[in-house]
C-alpha cells in the first residue's frame, strides 16, 4: 500500500476517501518483525507500506502539559519524542512517535511547532529553558564516503547492512501464496 507525500494511502493511485477507513489505516501502521519494514495491520490482512518520505506525514502539532503530538490525515494523533527530532537538507523536521514509527512535519505543521516553542535556534529548540539540539537528518559519516567501505561492508558478515536477510522476506513469504500465482520464480531487485 502507498503513502503519498501528504500521508495518506492510496488505492490504485486514488486517496482513500472514506475518514473511518483511513484512520483505521493510518492507526494501523506499524514496524515489522525485521525493523526495517513497516505494514499496515487492517482486519486479517496485512500491507507492505511503500511510503513517499515517512510512514507518517504530521498535518498539526500540538502540545498539552508535557506531551508533544502530531495531527496525521483523518484526525489520527500520535504523541512524539521531542529529543528525536533531526532536520533534512530541505530544513524539514523528521522525528519518531513513540511506538517508534517515523514522521516528517508539513510546512504548517513545523510553523506551528515553531510558535509552540520558546525559542530556536540553527542548532536547536528551547522549552522551558531547556535547549534541544536537532541534528542532521542524515548526520555525517565521513567513513562512508571512503571508496572501499562499501566492499569492506559486503565482505565483512559483522558490518553487513541487512540487505542480504539470508532467505525470502518473511512478508514476501506471506503474501505470495495468497496471490494464487503459478509455480514461479520472484526476483526482487534491491
Amino acid at each position: 500500500m502507498q503513502i503519498d507525500e501528504e500521508g495518506f494511502p492510496l488505492f490504485s493511485g486514488l486517496r482513500v476517501q472514506d475518514q473511518k477507513f483511513g484512520y483505521d489505516l493510518i492507526n494501523g501502521i506499524q514496524r515489522f518483525q525485521d525493523g526495517r519494514t513497516f505494514i499496515i495491520q487492517h482486519q486479517n490482512d496485512r500491507y507492505i507500506l511503500e511510503a513517499f518520505d515517512q510512514p507518517f506525514v504530521a498535518q498539526m502539532v500540538s502540545k498539552n502539559q508535557n506531551a508533544w503530538k502530531i495531527e496525521l490525515p483523518y484526525g489520527v494523533r500520535k504523541t512524539f519524542k521531542i529529543d528525536s527530532l533531526k532536520v533534512d537538507e530541505w530544513d524539514r523536521f523528521h522525528g519518531q512517535t513513540v511506538n517508534d514509527i517515523p514522521f516528517v512535519m508539513t510546512r504548517k505543521a513545523q510553523n506551528e511547532f515553531f510558535n509552540l516553542v520558546d525559542g530556536f535556534n540553527d542548532d536547536g529548540i528551547f522549552i522551558k529553558n531547556q535547549f534541544y539540539a536537532i541534528p542532521p537528518y542524515w548526520g555525517e559519516h565521513t567513513q562512508e564516503r571512503h571508496s572501499q567501505t562499501w566492499s569492506r561492508r559486503y565482505r565483512d558478515a559483522d558490518l553487513k547492512p541487512g540487505w542480504d536477510m539470508g532467505g525470502e522476506n518473511p512478508i514476501l513469504q506471506e503474501i505470495v501464496p495468497k496471490l494464487k500465482l503459478p509455480k514461479s520464480r520472484i526476483l526482487v531487485l534491491g
